[in-house]
């Protein structure tokens, strides 16, 4: 792996280590509010919707930042990408299901 960057591969191992791990600090934090027995209010909405976006952002970063990852380590980024898109899903179909339920 190298970052796109000058610097030595101890280095991008630990950067791209300290990314990963934000990842899945965020997502941790996004699933919670998605689980069926939760009702999202409005302001638990902003900071969803704001968390969501972070978890792209980063997820896409790692992607951008690093290259050269190996196989194993594509295939952890891209994982990442699809449990990313999948809570986006869970959460506008939850969106979804509750204005309808409010009308």
């Amino acid at each position: 792996m190298k970052h796109d960057s000058l610097g030595s591969g101890d280095a991008d191992a630990f950067a791209f280590t300290i990314l990963y791990l934000r990842v899945i600090e965020l997502l941790a934090e996004v699933w919670e509010p998605l689980l069926p027995s939760k009702k999202l209010c409005s302001q638990r909405i902003g900071k969803l919707e704001f968390k969501l976006g972070k978890l792209d952002r980063r997820v896409k970063e790692l992607m951008s930042r690093f290259i050269g990852l190996s196989a194993e380590e594509e295939l952890n980024v891209l994982e990442l990408m699809f449990q990313v898109l999948l809570l986006q899903h869970c959460y506008y179909h939850h969106i979804l299901v509750q204005n309808y339920i409010a009308n």
